[in-house]
This record gives C-alpha cells, structure tokens and sequence, in this order.
C-alpha cells in the first residue's frame, strides 16, 4: 500500500498493469540492496543490478510518453520534467534518480513508522483515545463529503505530537554508511583515507 501510494502521487496516470511491473521490479532492487554484494549470475545482488536498470528502462519509456503528448502534468514527475520556472532543469538521470529516491526512502519509512505508530497507540490507550477525539471533531465540523484542508490539518497538534514521538522513539535509519575522502579525527580517534564509518542516528527515550 506504501509503495502504491508513493508511486501514484509520482506518476498518476499508470495504469494497473504498469503498477505491477514497477512493483515486481521495485521489490527486486529492495532485496538487491540487502544482499550480500557478490556480482555473479543469480544472485540477489545481480538481480537488483537488473531491477534498477529496468525501472530506469520503464521510466525513460514512460517520460518519452510523456513529452510527445504535449499534455501538462501535476503528479511529482510531471514538476520534476518540468522545464519552465524551473532554476535548475534536471537531466533524465537526475530524474530516474530521484524518483527512485522517493519511492525507496518513503517505502522502507513510512511503513515502518505506521507499524510504530500503531503499536505504540495500543500500548497507550489515553493517547489513542485523544488521537481519535481530534480527529472526530475536525469530522464533525466538515460535510461527509469534504475533504482535509490545510487548515485541517495545522489543527492536528496531538497527531503532530504522536508523529514526533514516534519518530523519536522509533528512528527508522538507524545509521549512514560513509567513506571518508581525507584523513580524519573522530571522537579523540583517528580515521584514514577511504576508511568506512557507519554513525549511528539512534535516540534513546
């Protein structure tokens, strides 16, 4: 559900059978990144190599579509293709690129932190219970059929509150592999060129 909404607020015009192909090929990639990186036929590794080249295959094929259209776009890749009032115009890979950024950091959070969210609002039941009060009273001042505005949801303060707090207590990356490009000192120790170091991003309730 993460990934589906995620690839529709990108590209809203896919239809079902495109959805399934960036699906199977998306879920490859995932698998690929996790695996151990041995680059040999039928490993995961390989697979996800394949998987990333056949997302940047359906996507410069879907902004091919696009551009011999003519149409006007409002989705994510519609902006990021966008070539007026735009400061700095993105090449096809820088957009590939980013969209790939989007769909895999927003799956691996947002499902993750949902998951939290709703753990810890069973633990606390009072917090469920003023979650759903603010919610009912921003319901019970709208038609059945209006939508949230942003006024709407600036009300939210305890849902904003829930968020925050589960973030905090449920950081989702919990570190950044890096590799440093010079020699360094860290915490009184010293680091050399091209050494790979994994800062740890964990805050503890």
């Amino acid at each position: 559900m993460t990934f589906l909404s995620s690839l529709l607020q990108i590209a809203e015009t896919l239809e079902k059978p495109e959805v399934e192909e960036y699906r199977t090929e998306f879920f490859k990639l995932v698998e690929g990144t996790l695996s151990v990186p041995i680059d040999l036929p039928g490993t995961q590794y390989r697979c996800g190599i394949q998987a990333r080249n056949n997302i940047d295959r359906l996507l410069t094929k879907l902004m091919r579509e696009r551009r011999e259209s003519g149409e006007t776009y409002t989705d994510m890749l519609g902006y990021l293709m966008k070539k007026e009032d735009n400061r700095y115009l993105l090449t096809d890979k820088e957009i590939r690129d980013q969209v790939l950024t989007i769909l895999y950091s927003g799956y691996e959070t947002v499902s993750v932190t949902s998951m939290m969210a709703l753990k810890y609002l069973h633990d606390h039941p009072k917090a469920l219970e003023e979650l759903r009060r603010e919610h009912l009273a921003i319901r019970d001042r709208k038609r059945p059929d209006e939508p949230l505005n942003l006024d709407d949801i600036k009300s939210m303060k305890f849902t904003r509150a829930v968020i925050f707090e589960t973030s905090r207590l449920a950081t989702v990356v919990n570190g950044v592999l890096r590799k440093t490009t010079h020699d360094l000192e860290l915490n009184g120790g010293a680091t050399d060129l091209n050494d790979y170091l994994f800062p740890t991003l964990k805050v503890f309730g």
